[in-house]
């Protein structure tokens, strides 16, 4: 009897062990339910989905788990979450991705007890939700985080110095379009594996570091339209993987570092928009053979186009107005074969338009405006297959008659040549059946003769 007895403990103990985690799963279920019901109530899921809780966690639209049943991502795309997000969801400890995109309705803070047992996350987002709150710190529990993204949305405060020591796996930043102010950390350029930043249209301040060069897997860079001061670091140079630096809109001054022409995987490179750079255009930048949009606007920059800038085959985008710079338009820039959109205005530009612009094929926008271009508007540019949308010359000293072959690039949409010494009429044929998508069309201040076409239909006669 006491061998019978002691044989049968074994058993027993295996069945209560079966038991309790039969009894563990259950209650695992019934909690992860609890949770995402909870999460339907508080973001008026009635509204969205009101089916959502009758069917099982795993079943849910926007839930994913692992075999075990255990949820590990929640991702909501353009879904009309409204209200705000419960702390209860920082119980799912297996959870990896937390996605919640594109619901403008969605509001309040980020909860700090979201963090608190979800250390298994690799991607947060809420990019176009209205969360508005600083980055809780227990956000610095997240120690194998790749992705943390928060566009378009209310955050705010600074950037906190823990983000560049404790959330070393980050791959992935964007602030883009939040309130986000401040300096950048030294900190942040500590983190070793980081791909993409990007902040556009945020409201940092400061300078940006030396250190940025400490950063080699950096990719994107996406400054734009903050208030960054200083000088651009030469050490971006050491960028060897970088594609795209966007700086436009800043205080930054001083030169354009020659050492950008060493980041030879650069596609993007914006550096204008009010920044005060001085100085030429760097020969370095004839390296950038992979650029498909360069824009250098509104700073102070002299000097020519540099003889090197001879081979930019994917160039589409190339903005270099409102600089002081000089010389003919560059025959070198004949190569842009990529071409869409050629911005040269408001420079010291001579000599006359060129007539190779009827090669570039596919080209949709040409600027030359406020230059000290003379000589006739190219025919040329009339017989491109690509459908030619805007042009304008005006503020030069361009002379000669508006050729009757502008009436048949029906894709035409502002045709700007006021302020030159246009002579004769303005051709008949240009009327709202030949360009019946024209909505400008200036000659305003010219030597022009005779009647104005039947443009009206067309624009209107505030536009003509």
């Amino acid at each position: 009897s006491i061998m019978h007895s002691a044989c049968a403990a074994p058993i027993i103990f295996g069945y209560f062990l079966l038991f309790l985690s039969l009894y563990l799963d259950l209650c695992f279920a019934q909690g992860q339910q609890i949770v995402l019901d909870t999460f339907h109530a508080s973001t008026n899921g009635s509204f969205w989905n009101s089916t959502w809780t009758q069917v099982p966690p795993c079943s849910r639209i926007g839930i994913s788990c692992n075999p075990q049943g255990q949820v590990t991502k929640i991702e909501f795309y353009y879904v009309n979450l409204q209200g705000t997000i419960p702390p209860i969801m920082g119980t799912l400890s297996y959870l990896t991705v937390f996605s919640l995109q594109y619901a403008p309705k969605l509001v309040g803070t980020i909860p700090p007890e979201l963090f608190l047992n979800t250390t298994r996350l690799t991607s947060f987002v809420l990019d176009g939700t209205s969360v508005s709150s600083e980055l809780p710190a227990e956000m610095s529990r997240l120690t194998i985080l790749q992705e943390l993204s928060l566009s378009s949305t209310d955050i705010n405060g600074t950037i906190p110095s823990w983000l560049g020591t404790s959330l070393s796996y980050l791959t992935r930043i964007s602030f883009t379009y939040t309130l986000i102010s401040g300096t950048i950390p030294p900190s942040f350029y500590t983190l070793p594996i980081l791909k993409e930043f990007s902040a556009r249209s945020a409201r940092l301040t400061g300078t940006l570091s030396p250190l940025i060069g400490n950063m080699p897997n950096l990719e994107v860079l996406d400054i734009d339209i903050n208030s960054l001061s200083g000088t651009i670091p030469p050490e971006l140079g050491n960028l060897v993987k970088l594609k795209s630096l966007r700086l436009l809109g800043n205080n930054m001054n001083g030169t354009i570092p020659s050492e950008l022409g060493n980041c030879v995987a650069l596609k993007e490179l914006t550096l204008g928009g009010g920044n005060r750079l001085t100085g030429t255009l760097p020969a370095s930048f004839g390296n950038l053979t992979n650029l498909i949009i360069l824009e250098i606007e509104r700073t102070r920059l002299v000097g020519s186009v540099p003889s090197s800038w001879v081979f930019f085959p994917s160039l589409f985008h190339l903005d270099l107005s409102y600089n002081q710079l000089n010389g003919t338009i560059p025959d070198q820039l004949k190569t842009l074969q990529s071409a869409q959109i050629i911005s040269l205005s408001n420079n010291n530009f001579y000599g006359t338009i060129p007539e190779w612009l009827g090669n570039l094929s596919r080209l949709q926008s040409f600027y030359v405006s406020t230059n000290q271009l003379y000589g006739t508007i190219p025919l040329a540019l009339t017989t491109l297959p690509s459908g030619l949308e805007r042009v304008d010359f005006s503020a030069n000293d361009i002379s000669g008659s508006i050729d009757a072959a502008w009436a048949n690039i029906s894709s035409l949409l502002v045709f700007n040549a006021n302020l030159n010494k246009l002579n004769g009429t303005i051709p008949t044929p240009l009327s709202s059946v030949s360009l019946p998508r024209l909505i400008q069309f200036n000659v305003s201040d010219n030597k022009l003769v005779g009647t104005v076409p039947a443009l009206y239909a067309v624009m209107g006669a505030q536009n003509i």
